[in-house]
């Protein structure tokens, strides 16, 4: 590593509370690794408090709602919510095509239920299938 680099993990996945990940049997081990990173992300407040608050309990750290004191430095926390703004999307309801399209589903589906379905959206394999796509091409 570089002199000046850092070291950034982001967790997409829910942390548990620390009554939960303390019967962990590897706990500390996986603590010290996210805390090997200079900057740790998550995606809402609650997963970064349950973080600090396991760091705090099973490790004995100091720390503030901005990060932890670990190994005489700090490891700074950001929160990065991943998902869609409703605002754009609703804009769009009102163009023309969007409304003629909505037309033609409904008469296509017409007396029928419909149930739809988002596994989920991650930008990041939105591009690598975009740019899959566009090597192919």
């Amino acid at each position: 590593m570089k002199p000046g680099q850092v070291i950034a993990i982001f967790n997409h996945l829910p942390f548990p509370t620390s009554e939960i990940f303390r019967v962990l049997g590897q706990r500390r081990e996986i603590l010290h690794g996210f805390l090997g990173a200079d900057v740790i992300g998550m995606h809402t407040q609650d997963y970064s408090r349950h973080f600090l608050s396991a760091a705090v309990r099973i490790l004995g750290l100091e720390v503030t709602g901005r990060g932890v004191h670990y190994q005489g430095r700090f490891v700074h926390m950001f929160l990065a919510p991943v998902g869609i703004d409703p605002l754009p999307i609703r804009s769009l309801m009102g163009r023309p095509e969007v409304q003629a399209r909505i037309a033609e589903l409904r008469e296509q589906f017409a007396g029928k239920k419909v149930v739809f379905g988002l596994d989920e959206i991650d930008v990041t394999k939105v591009r690598d299938r975009q740019s899959t796509e566009a090597r192919r091409n």
